[in-house]
């Protein structure tokens, strides 16, 4: 039997296919819309995102960029765009967009359209670019079928015992294609932290030991601990300056990371997701 999940969402049949044009339409006109619609410009992307529509170029009341739906927090306008939104959710990612990159380049695999969290993923339906695009949480959906060139349709898990259908018209190309792949590079990250999961010894069971003892444990005098992330970019640090003392002893020039951050958008090669 399919799992139902609830969703603060509508359920009249009216509600139940979207689109740019009916959103438009709709929002924030219409009155059996109002309790589910929510303004909210600090929104950040998080697993219980469905789909982001983009209105970048042409706001929703003249200033709502985003139109979010969520399970949790309903219909969100923001005047953030879809560029904001999920560069914010890259620089404050673990495994981030530097890491997918490099696992993408080692499997072959050549279009930027995902970003992947293993259980969570979000597809766009233009690639990283920089245009602002339409966004879907993969997770949130079982099926999605390309229409035309440059259609395609989703429809969701079951939310509210319905499955919710979202169109989408300007989608990249052979998206279809670009979906599998996108897909394909989630599994393989996700099965990168499973086997450093097994590496770190998370899924034994640990017997008494030396390791179990509490009471050997050093009182740590502090606020806060290091996160992973935190751990990650102090090490992003250290071998910056490495870099820029080399670069120091090449050129007789001290590099700052504005030097560098120059230096990489000469080629257009940036470190964020756009």
């Amino acid at each position: 039997m399919t799992a139902n999940h609830q969703a603060n969402l509508p359920t009249a049949t009216e509600f139940q296919v979207g689109d740019k044009d009916k959103i438009r339409e709709y929002i924030p006109h219409h009155d059996a819309l109002k309790r589910y619609i929510t303004i909210n410009s600090d929104y950040k992307v998080q697993p219980s995102m469905i789909v982001l529509f983009d209105f970048s170029s042409e706001p929703i009341a003249t200033k709502y960029k985003s139109v979010i739906f969520d399970t949790q927090a309903g219909i969100i306008l923001t005047t953030k765009n879809s560029r904001q939104l999920f560069n914010s959710l890259s620089k404050n990612s673990t495994l981030g967009l530097k890491y997918q990159n490099k696992l993408r380049e080692q499997l072959g695999l050549k279009r930027k359209h995902v970003f992947a969290l293993g259980n969570y993923a979000y597809f766009s339906l233009n690639g990283f670019s920089q245009i602002n695009t339409s966004w879907l949480a993969l997770h949130q959906f079982s099926d999605f079928i390309q229409l035309a060139e440059t259609e395609a349709q989703a429809s969701t898990i079951q939310l509210n015992s319905i499955q919710y259908l979202f169109k989408f018209s300007s989608c990249a190309p052979q998206i279809q294609k670009r979906l599998h792949e996108s897909i394909t590079l989630n599994q393989e990250l996700k099965q990168t932290a499973i086997n450093f999961h097994r590496e770190l010894g998370l899924n034994q069971t640990i017997n008494n030991n030396l390791l179990t003892e509490e009471e050997r444990l050093f009182k740590l005098q502090m606020a806060n601990k290091p996160s992973l992330a935190s751990l990650i970019k102090q090490v992003q640090n250290d071998d910056f300056e490495q870099y820029s003392f080399f670069m120091k002893s090449q050129t007789g020039m001290i590099w700052t990371k504005n030097d560098h951050q120059t230096g990489l958008s000469f080629t257009k090669r940036n470190n964020l997701m756009f």
